[in-house]
């Protein structure tokens, strides 16, 4: 995956449009990154192991599939 620094300035850019969905670890919400339509998932903070073990898993380079959105940047606060 990218370098953490270049994750966490993506994620910066992004702008958060309108929650999508929300579930027991978080909310999903649909987002614009240079003009394009993103999908954000965004963890409660209590769940913090499960955003670690997504974004790892996320970011393994065998994880592609049509039905699977793409991977872009991950980060905290």
């Amino acid at each position: 995956g990218l370098p953490l620094l270049v994750q966490r300035s993506i994620a910066r850019q992004i702008q958060l449009v309108e929650t999508i969905g929300k579930g027991r670890f978080g909310e999903v919400w649909r987002g614009r990154w240079r003009g394009e339509n993103v999908a954000v998932k965004i963890f409660s903070s209590r769940e913090e192991r499960s955003w670690f073990r997504e974004a790892e898993i996320y970011q393994t380079v065998m994880l592609r599939h049509d039905n699977i959105l793409g991977f872009i940047a991950a980060d905290n606060k």
